[in-house]
């Protein structure tokens, strides 16, 4: 099975699967937003993905990009910031920095029997007379991470 992530028009959910946005807390816990290891500035928040009952917020530098060191997993460019949800709301979006993307939207996560990405694509594209653009990704699940 593979796991497709798909654009998905409905209004975005604090704790459901989008993209852009503002990043979510519960709100009896603090919040500290990353910064990256290189410049030190606020990273940008990218999006979250519900996985089982956790949501994954994902964050990579934007300030000076190409300078940076976001395309290595442990040198201080990207970050990963896994909750619990509870109650939530949004974070308190720092002052400077390269923070937010332009735009929002919600994904939803649809399992596909395929034995690659590629054919996950045509199958799920060709099923729901859907275009293949509004396929995101792909989910991929290891014993310890989860990675698009």
């Amino acid at each position: 099975m593979i796991k497709l992530l798909i654009y998905s028009p409905k209004p975005v959910e604090l704790n459901a699967t989008s993209f852009g946005g503002k990043p979510v807390k519960n709100i009896s816990e603090n919040f500290s937003w990353p910064k990256c290891a290189c410049c030190e500035l606020p990273m940008q928040f990218l999006g979250k993905i519900k996985v089982e009952d956790d949501i994954h917020q994902i964050f990579m530098c934007q300030n000076d990009p190409g300078v940076c060191d976001d395309g290595e997993p442990d040198d201080g460019g990207n970050a990963v910031i896994v909750i619990k949800p509870n109650e939530l709301e949004y974070v308190t979006i720092p002052a400077e920095g390269e923070t937010l993307r332009k735009t929002e939207y919600s994904a939803v996560i649809i399992e596909v029997d395929a034995p690659n990405y590629a054919e996950a694509v045509d199958v799920w594209g060709e099923s729901n007379n859907q275009e293949y653009r509004r396929v995101l990704g792909v989910l991929v699940q290891t014993r310890s991470d989860v990675s698009i």
